[in-house]
């Protein structure tokens, strides 16, 4: 006679709860510690978070490139490597 398994949950975690993986700690770390560097030097909230919201931007736009097929991550690519010292 067989036994009847329960069938294991192959998706995402049915509560909802995502554990944050290392990458995912170190950048928010890095972003706290850089707000808490502007703010000793004296910069007022709403240009922390504009030079914070600009950052978020310009990593999304480099994170899109990167990851899109289209030929723009390879030309950021070469700009990338064509600024670089040799």
């Amino acid at each position: 006679m067989s036994r009847i398994h329960p069938a294991r949950c192959i998706g995402p975690d049915p509560s909802g709860r995502r554990q944050m993986s290392a990458s995912d700690v170190v950048i928010v770390v890095v972003v706290t510690v850089l707000a808490c560097v502007l703010a000793a030097f004296g910069m007022p909230p709403s240009a922390i978070l504009g030079v914070l919201g600009g950052a978020g931007l310009v990593a999304v736009g480099v994170l899109i490139a990167l990851r899109a097929d289209s030929g723009l991550g390879r030309l950021l690519v070469r700009v990338v490597q064509a600024s670089s010292p040799a």
